[in-house]
């Protein structure tokens, strides 16, 4: 990879994290200035252990994303790896999609305790993903069908069905 898109990439994934953490912060701000401060005479024990399972789940995802962008430098401060691309799909889109899903429901639970069933979309969107990645191969097979090139096709057609020592 050259040395330029490498530097695109670690800017684009700080700016990510940059991004990130000031959203986190604005939803923790709210979410602490209404629920613990204006809200504190009506908080429960499941008020502090719903604030911190928040807080464990939004530090897991931000310390892993934070973790899988990191970039390693040289002894001139140059550019010499970047983990991954936060902007990359599969698995860390995932986490990015926990978290979006994290910081709704925190708004969202300052207004009623029911938008917790939000979280029952995680494990079943998982579970679609799982179901998705466990079918069987014909559609592997469909899909190396469309990526050979004209060429091959073609000559897959041409191929005779006996082979020559069989056609006596």
């Amino acid at each position: 990879m050259a040395k330029g898109s490498l530097k695109k990439i670690y800017a684009k994934n700080t700016a990510y994290m940059q991004n990130a953490f000031s959203i986190a912060g604005a939803v923790w701000l709210i979410y602490i200035g209404v629920e613990v401060l204006w809200g504190y005479d009506s908080m429960t024990w499941g008020s502090w252990i719903l604030l911190a399972f928040y807080l464990a789940v939004n530090g897991y995802i931000l310390s892993s994303l934070r973790s899988m962008g990191r970039a390693t430098f040289d002894e001139r401060g140059q550019v010499t790896d970047v983990r991954m691309n936060l902007d990359a799909p599969g698995y860390i889109e995932y986490h990015w999609d926990l978290l979006y899903i994290t910081w709704a429901i925190m708004i969202l639970t300052l207004y009623t305790a029911w938008a917790l069933v939000l979280y029952l979309g995680v494990p079943a969107y998982a579970f679609y993903l799982f179901k998705d990645f466990t079918k069987g191969s014909g559609e592997a097979q469909e899909d190396d069908d469309a990526d050979k090139s004209r060429r091959e096709r073609r000559a897959a057609k041409r191929k005779p069905a006996v082979p020559p020592q069989q056609r006596k």
